[in-house]
């Protein structure tokens, strides 16, 4: 069980709270490849790099140019989940990884404990 304290800044704020940890899993082999922070309702159209929970390698830390993340990808089957790149919209300038809607499913992680 990963212990984990969700972050809360102006970035979840402005998607109305209601932030929840996410397992992504790979369509192809059902292998989790990344445990995220989802901010707000809706789909799961990007994955900010500095809301990945699980695994480290791929938060944005010390990165600051798309061309330095790498592909979101299963550990597994080697399946491409995501590509990176910048979301710059409504007022924000952050390393993301568009999702590729076939190439991934999710629900709320089990794995994942919130700390207050």
């Amino acid at each position: 069980m990963i212990r984990v304290k969700l972050k809360r800044d102006r970035f979840s704020a402005r998607r109305g709270g209601g932030s929840k940890a996410l397992d992504v899993f790979c369509n192809k082999c059902n292998n989790v490849v990344i445990i995220y922070q989802k901010d707000g309702p809706g789909p799961l159209l990007r994955c900010y790099a500095d809301r990945i929970i699980y695994p480290k390698h791929y938060l944005s830390e010390g990165i600051s140019y798309v061309k330095e993340m790498p592909k979101l990808v299963c550990n597994d089957c080697n399946a491409v989940i995501g590509i990176p790149t910048r979301y710059k919209e409504h007022g924000e300038d952050r390393l993301a990884f568009n999702m590729i809607k076939a190439a991934f499913k999710k629900k709320v992680s089990k794995q994942v404990r919130v700390i207050n």
